[in-house]
């Protein structure tokens, strides 16, 4: 998570945030197909609140203005890396004519609220338009011609990287994410530090991928059955000597799969011996869960997180059972390979249960699944509003897999599995934000090094605050598996960047924070236009600081 310094954090506080105004350019539509460009007044201001957005539009505009203020919020605040939820946020646009709705305020709306959390003033003569996606990327719009048109009295124009258009009113200049809008606004430049794959990757987040992939690798070589599951075990094999140790456990998973079906397809010569071995296999689920709730033992911070894969394996097993039995009157092909699937998945779900007995620590607390219920019921209504947000701007049906994740997460919540409800949830929010943020790309691969580098800061942020996030690291090493796959290789780099925090999330709930402290990476500093503002800023920021601190005694 991108942070200031100490001291300009305490000048830029929120609590003393002011109105930000701008202008935002938008088109109305005088006869069918043909634009014209005008100006509407955009005002930012937040006061004391609990989170809330509130959108004012004279004359009214369509809902894509509220969805873009939504996200203008959610991705300032996490940007400065801000606690935004003890104050509300107030949107006002006012213009002369009716707008055409659509999200393309949505990238001002963001600069707007960034200088308004830092009492930054901006280039009242600066315009921008593009829409603002959830990962603070700038995207396409349309009618740029004509809301140029417009701007002859501004001294420059901000769009959407690769936009084309025609204009000899007004400079403009292409950008790729808000963070390098901001500097035209403002003068003011996020320096960010390089952070690598080999940066973030942990000692114990290895030790203990190795270890699972080598277990897993050692079943599949044990159960070996077949061509296919040959294949796949060989690849895995690769991938381990490659110290791609989750990429390796993942193909292991994949041959045991095929072997365990070819070792049972005798069992296809009657119904009741497939349905025998799923009831084995739902036996021994039900067993392996009963024994976690019995016999729990949190004391390390990676027990937590080890514990929600565990459970979340365990519910997708579960899952698995129900579809086999589904498949036993129409194909005992697919009710056998469920199962097999089924059996390979609490496999797994056991090995992830090891993580809690691999560390320790002379803390321990009690664990009570409970617990947690806020903390599914926030992530799911935060999935639950990603959608949303995805339906008003890309094709509703894309959003097929994303909704799928949120139906198993209401049900899984509402039936009390918890771990199950938190991570579909998160996987869902993932996915309907990867649609909104490839919206309008023709070639996904070209957003594989963005998406890349926005997931290794979020888990180098979670690491700076003293958490390794296991499922995080092994999302974002899983996803070069899929170099021949870019949106396949995004999906997973957003399942890395959503997971980045699971951890975190979890230990505060439990109370289980760091024993010792560990210090903040600075991933984000302000260069300042001149010497003389550098000065002032200075010495009114060690005014403000002094004043801070000194209120803290009687």
């Amino acid at each position: 998570m991108k942070r200031l310094l100490f001291l300009l954090f305490l000048l830029f506080s929120p609590a003393i945030a002011f109105d930000c105004s701008t202008s935002l350019v938008g088109v109305m539509e005088h006869a069918e197909g043909v634009y014209d460009g005008l100006i509407a007044n955009l005002t930012v201001f937040t006061r004391p609140g609990s989170g809330r957005v509130w959108v004012d539009t004279m004359p009214l505009t369509k809902v894509e203005t509220q969805v873009s203020a939504r996200l203008a919020k959610e991705v300032s605040c996490e940007l400065l890396g801000f606690d935004c939820s003890t104050f509300d946020f107030f949107y006002v646009i006012r213009s002369d004519f009716p707008l055409v709705g659509g999200p393309s305020a949505g990238a001002p709306m963001a600069i707007c609220t960034l200088a308004s959390l830092l009492n930054l003033t901006i280039d009242p003569l600066v315009a921008m338009t593009g829409t603002i996606n959830p990962d603070g990327s700038v995207g396409p719009v349309g009618a740029i011609d004509s809301k140029a048109s417009v701007l002859g009295d501004f001294n420059l124009f901000i769009v959407p990287e690769g936009s084309f258009f025609n204009s000899s009113v007004v400079d403009s200049v292409e950008v790729s994410s808000i963070t390098d809008a901001f500097g035209y606004y403002t003068g003011y430049k996020f320096i960010e530090s390089n952070v690598s794959s080999a940066s973030v990757v942990n000692g114990d987040y290895t030790y203990l991928m190795s270890l699972m992939s080598s277990n897993l690798i050692s079943d599949a070589t044990y159960d070996l059955n077949g061509s296919l599951a040959s294949s796949f075990l060989n690849v895995s094999r690769d991938f381990f000597d490659n110290s791609s140790f989750y990429s390796s456990a993942s193909y292991a998973v994949q041959s045991l799969i095929y072997s365990f079906f070819e070792s049972n397809t005798f069992l296809l010569n009657d119904s009741s011996l497939v349905s025998s071995f799923i009831d084995g296999v739902s036996s021994d689920i039900d067993s392996f869960r009963d024994s976690l709730f019995s016999g729990v033992v949190i004391n390390h911070l990676y027990d937590l997180e080890g514990l929600a894969v565990t459970f979340d394996r365990v519910s997708e097993a579960s899952s698995l059972v129900v579809d086999a039995r589904s498949f036993l009157n129409d194909s005992l092909s697919d009710a056998l390979f469920s199962a097999c699937f089924a059996k390979v998945r609490l496999i797994t779900a056991v090995e992830w249960s090891n993580v809690i007995d691999y560390f320790s620590d002379s803390r321990t607390i009690d664990f009570d699944v409970n617990h947690i219920k806020p903390l599914v019921l926030s992530r799911l209504e935060l999935a639950r509003d990603s959608i949303a947000y995805s339906k008003v701007i890309v094709d509703p049906s894309l959003l097929f897999s994303a909704e799928e994740h949120l139906d198993n997460a209401i049900s899984a919540y509402l039936s009390g599995d918890y771990f199950y409800s938190l991570f579909e949830s998160l996987k869902a929010r993932a996915e309907a934000n990867l649609l909104m943020e490839v919206r309008g790309f023709t070639n996904v691969s070209g957003r594989i090094s963005f998406k890349r580098e926005s997931a290794l800061r979020s888990v180098s942020d979670s690491m700076s605050k003293g958490y390794v996030p296991l499922l995080s690291l092994s999302f974002l090493e899983y996803s070069k598996a899929f170099s021949e796959e870019p949106y396949q290789e995004l999906v997973f780099l957003s399942y890395a960047k959503e997971f980045s925090s699971l951890g975190y999330s979890l230990n505060e709930y439990f109370n289980y924070a760091p024993a010792v402290g560990v210090s903040s990476y600075e991933l984000v500093r302000f260069d300042y236009s001149s010497f003389v503002s550098t000065v002032f800023i200075f010495i009114v920021g060690f005014v403000l600081g002094l004043v801070a601190v000194l209120a803290f005694f009687p």
